[in-house]
């Protein structure tokens, strides 16, 4: 697992500036609250072969991971959990099995949904075939 914590974080000078991760709108105002957050986390398990070097070699594996709005920069996480970028959380299921001594084919499903805001949901499938030479 992993847990992250942006430390310089500041809620009441975002407050005045966010645009995005707002709450619900109440009777007299122009925007809701700012539910953004400073936090992120991950914990996956993994399964099958640690070294995927023969034919029939496996990996299969699960995570979920939760990132709120400004736990850290949007262009270092993962550019297709949720279509990239933080205000997400979800899991991610996949497997892997090595075709040769070289290649490996995985298949990975992502699903996604934001943790402040409107409602976003995001579904992926993926199939990568690999090789290595």
């Amino acid at each position: 697992g992993e847990y992250i914590k942006n430390l310089a974080f500041d809620r009441s000078n975002i407050e005045s500036k966010a645009v995005n991760n707002r709450g619900e709108i109440t009777t007299g105002a122009d925007l809701g609250a700012f539910d953004g957050g400073d936090s992120a986390w991950l914990l996956s398990l993994r399964a099958g072969n640690p070294v995927l070097e023969k034919r029939g070699n496996w990996q299969a594996g699960v995570n979920y991971r939760y990132i709120e709005s400004d736990a850290v920069i949007d262009g270092f996480n993962d550019s297709d959990f949720g279509h990239g970028g933080t205000n997400m959380k979800g899991y991610t299921l996949w497997g892997t099995v090595s075709t040769s001594a070289r290649t490996w084919l995985t298949l990975r499903w992502m699903t996604a949904s934001e943790v402040a805001g409107p409602p976003l949901k995001s579904d992926i499938f993926m199939i990568d075939f690999s090789g290595r030479f």
